[in-house]
């Protein structure tokens, strides 16, 4: 028992043992990063299927996720999972939960089809079998049969692959078979076996799926299943990027009649040319509203209607033509040139849902027809239904906990496509001379374990695309074509172009150098040398080869970097550095790279540093990356211990992060969690938590503050706070204030003096003497008058002043030390900073924050106070260079 939750690592040859801390401590520090995660947290991913169009039979949709490889129809509006079950099948109590809430899903109205004798395929049991009540929504057949498990497999993603395989169980019902093959209008595709039920309801299987309580679709491609971004390719020369984000949000109604999505519309108009006048459609105030006490009305969306349906079954009634035209005419990219159909939505909506002419218009004919005498093929009598069409190439994202659709714009007018990708750009089928060649790969995806591939991942092709394609017509995206673009999450494919490819955010690994420094390195250099982490720092350099490459001294890159030349520094002699430079015709730039540890400072050339690290979506670490940094050469004797250089990672334009966002274009945003990874670009940053949900992007949670900059301190750029005040809290309400005059925090925007700056190479907080004395003060204060403890302030250990001691002295609790906290008032910002006990308690008695000596700040620009490593430790900090924002 007392070893549990604990990681012993033996070593039987060197006779040694490796133990951690108690892991329950750790579950949210940087070491529990998923990027570096377990195989358990990996089972806890979304999921991706694939969805087919059956053109030929019926325009329905299909979700290849059944473990017989049978297809089943995707059912919007279903509420639970059916299909056909082998002659011997296992069953649910009839007096279980599950079977309760599955019979409180019976359809209303139905023509019965006859069982058959289900029960005959029972596995013997003592207890009594569920019966639930299968529903054909095509035919408006219903039946009987046993509730059962079916054994299900989907891929799981991270919103950009395809990753591997995952097998599980879905509760649903058997159905007849004649309950698949009844003579209809409308027969369900061929090979189908059964229905899966998307709806609301706790049965349908998004309900049972879905981390999170969502799930998205875009058909004819592809279901997700999970709280997951959804990266899709488009004309953006950044590459795919996350749909979920470009959403507009629309609140969605249910009917108590039945599972069905209703929007809140509350007009509908036609438009035609943008920006003109639209024509409302008029109707008596509350015809398109669903009334909640007989469940009729509203404006639902169906995936087992082809067409939309307002209410002659006369198909096509509005169809279109003139003397020059046998329907719309053609116009280049956009399609036809027709009007544009608006449903206006009420309740909070951020947008409207537009249906543009690709979703309703088939030749001269508008693909919206009326009710029929046979009545809806929904049940409920709605107003109106929102058919297959209209729902084609939109993505749509559920949060069925919060009742929120999120739908995207037409995807057609968006993505890269592989029409274009084929198109020619003139009419005598020569391509066009404007439009460059590439190749875009589609490959299968990554195997798990070394396992086989699945089910179709044997789809391999290249084709040639076009940066700008020029389109003589505009052509609706056949299901292969879309499914070759959304390069991210469609099922069993995994596409990438080098362009793309080398747009993702990058991940390296930061390590704690316990017996030299007690600083940070990155391991990103490719000779695989650490450099130290300056988060204050404008350049990156390093010790150079015999012989390398330089900048010449009359380019802008060169002006740049001398821009960054420390304010005052201690010379080292660089040596005869010029000795190593390549042949060449230009005078050679010369850097002045900077030791923040010694504050010495030397010359070098201006060079480029072939450096690597892996891609990263924030969940896992992809592959490689191999760039060129531009930094100076230093002489060894400047170097820190055990390292070949450092790392600036200012807000300045020579540092690592300003110059990996402006070469790979993935936004000026990098994160830092030490002891354990930096990130550069915009990206999430998923980390395991306690929380049975698993790991959650903490970007979207933690708190954010402006951060200054200082325009006095040279060649520095480090981060301050806009810190107003100090105070320290212990278990009573109350926080005691550091006393301070106004102001003695503030950053002097004339002098460069003052403020509260952060440091990645100064070990502890330090404060300046007057700010010291007042925060000692008040921890003493806090301290004191704590009646449940009986600490008491004790003798200094170097180079620590405020210790404390006493019987027992800190109380060690299952967080950490029972002691006061630190807070740090921001102005500008959503939350306050917190230093906990961990963030500055050393060796359980000491607090790690020193006074400032007679040699002043070990950081330029005299700051009040510098928050030091201890305290930045195991914090999350995400810096947005654009914004001047500082997440934490």
């Amino acid at each position: 028992m007392k070893l549990e939750n604990n990681l012993l690592v033996f070593d039987l040859d060197k006779r040694m043992l490796g133990f951690t801390g108690l892991l329950e401590w750790d579950l949210t520090n940087c070491h529990s990063a998923t990027m570096f995660r377990t195989a358990q947290a990996a089972s806890e991913k979304p999921l991706v299927a694939r969805i087919t169009q059956d053109y030929v039979h019926s325009s329905l949709y299909t979700i290849s996720i059944n473990n017989n490889s049978a297809p089943l129809v995707v059912d919007l509006a279903g509420s639970l999972v059916w299909s056909t079950c082998p002659s011997t099948h296992a069953t649910v109590p009839c007096n279980s939960a599950t079977c309760g809430t599955a019979n409180q899903q019976q359809p209303r109205r139905c023509r019965y089809v006859d069982g058959g004798r289900f029960w005959a395929g029972r596995e013997p049991g003592s207890h009594c079998s569920c019966i639930a009540h299968p529903f054909n929504p095509l035919t408006g057949e219903c039946s009987t049969g046993d509730l059962t498990s079916f054994s299900m497999s989907a891929n799981t993603t991270n919103g950009t692959d395809v990753l591997y395989t995952e097998t599980f169980n879905i509760v649903g019902s058997c159905s007849p078979e004649r309950l698949l093959t009844s003579t209809t209008s409308l027969p369900l595709p061929p090979g189908v076996t059964g229905v899966a039920g998307f709806s609301h309801q706790p049965l349908s299987l998004p309900s049972q799926l879905a981390g999170g309580g969502k799930f998205s679709l875009c058909l004819p491609v592809f279901a997700t299943f999970g709280d997951t971004p959804v990266y899709l390719p488009n004309y953006n020369l950044n590459g795919p990027f996350d749909y979920t984000r470009m959403t507009s949000q629309t609140p969605f109604l249910v009917n108590p009649r039945n599972g069905g999505y209703y929007l809140p519309v509350k007009r509908i108009s036609v438009w035609w040319a943008p920006g003109g006048p639209d024509v409302p459609v008029s109707l008596p105030a509350g015809a398109l509203e669903l009334d909640a006490r007989t469940g009729r009305g509203g404006v639902v969306l169906s995936t087992t209607t082809p067409l939309g349906r307002v209410a002659g079954y006369k198909q096509f009634e509005l169809c279109y033509g003139g003397a020059n035209y046998a329907t719309f005419p053609l116009i280049k990219r956009v399609g036809f040139d027709a009007p544009a159909i608006t449903l206006e939505l009420a309740g909070g909506a951020t947008g409207n849902w537009t249906i543009l002419n690709s979703s309703y218009l088939r030749g001269p004919c508008v693909r919206i027809v009326e009710m029929g005498p046979e009545g809806m093929p929904v049940d409920g009598e709605p107003a109106m239904v929102i058919g297959g069409m209209q729902l084609e190439n939109i993505l749509m994202v559920f949060d069925l906990d919060k009742r929120v659709l999120g739908f995207s714009r037409l995807l057609d007018w968006d993505l890269t496509s592989s029409d274009q990708a084929h198109q020619r750009g003139s009419d005598d089928g020569q391509e066009a001379p404007s439009s460059p060649r590439r190749q875009i790969r589609v490959a299968a995806p990554a195997r798990r374990h070394g396992g086989p591939a699945t089910a179709g991942s044997g789809l391999e092709e290249t084709a040639a695309a076009g940066s700008t394609p020029q389109l003589r017509e505009r052509r609706t995206m056949s299901p292969l074509h879309l499914f070759a673009l959304a390069i991210s999450v469609l099922a069993f494919v995994h596409c990438t172009s080098a362009q793309a490819a080398t747009e993702k955010p990058l991940v390296a690994r930061i390590t704690h150098d316990y017996v030299h420094s007690s600083l940070y390195t990155i391991s990103i250099n490719n000779n695989g040398a650490p450099l130290v982490v300056d988060l204050a720092g404008s350049l990156v350099w390093s010790t150079c080869p015999s012989t390398h490459a330089t900048v010449p001294c009359n380019s802008a890159t060169c002006g740049t970097a001398n821009q960054q030349q420390p304010r005052r520094c201690r010379y080292v002699d660089g040596g005869s550095f010029w000795t190593g430079r390549e042949p060449s015709s230009h005078c050679s730039c010369i850097a002045h790279p900077f030791n923040p540890l010694t504050g010495e400072c030397s010359t070098g050339d201006l060079t480029s540093f072939s450096m690597s690290a892996n891609t990263t979506n924030g969940r896992d670490v992809l592959y490689p990356e191999t760039f060129t940094v531009v930094g100076s050469c230093a002489p060894e004797r400047l170097l820190p211990a055990n390292a070949a250089g450092v790392a600036g990672f200012s807000h300045r334009a020579m540092s690592l992060p300003s110059q990996l966002a402006a070469r790979r274009g993935f936004g000026n945003k990098f994160s830092l969690c030490m002891p354990g990874f930096a990130t550069f670009g915009d990206t999430p940053v998923y980390m395991a938590t306690p929380n049975p949900n698993g790991p959650f992007d903490f970007t979207k949670l933690i708190p954010y503050t402006p951060f200054l900059t200082n325009p006095r301190s040279g060649g520095g750029g480090g981060y301050y706070l806009p810190v107003k005040r100090i105070s320290v809290s212990w278990r009573g309400p109350d926080a005691v204030p550091v006393s301070l005059p106004a102001g003695a925090l503030e950053l002097d925007a004339r002098t460069g003096r003052g403020g509260v700056v952060l440091s990645t190479v100064t070990p502890y907080a330090i404060m300046r003497p007057d700010v010291f004395r007042a925060f000692a003060q008040a921890f003493d204060t806090v301290v004191a008058r704590d009646r449940y403890s009986s600490v008491a302030r004790v003798a200094g250990e170097e180079p620590f002043e405020l210790c404390y001691g006493g019987k027992g002295g800190f109380a060690l609790t299952r967080i950490g030390y029972d002691a006061p906290r630190i807070h740090l008032e921001l102005a500008g910002a959503t939350g306050n900073w917190t230093i906990m006990t961990g963030n500055y308690l050393v060796r359980g008695t000491c607090v790690g924050i020193l006074q400032m000596g007679p040699e002043g700040m070990p950081v330029d620009g005299e700051p009040a106070v510098v928050i030091g490593l201890k305290q930045l430790e195991d914090n999350l900090l995400v810096f947005d260079l654009d914004k001047h924002y500082l997440k934490f």
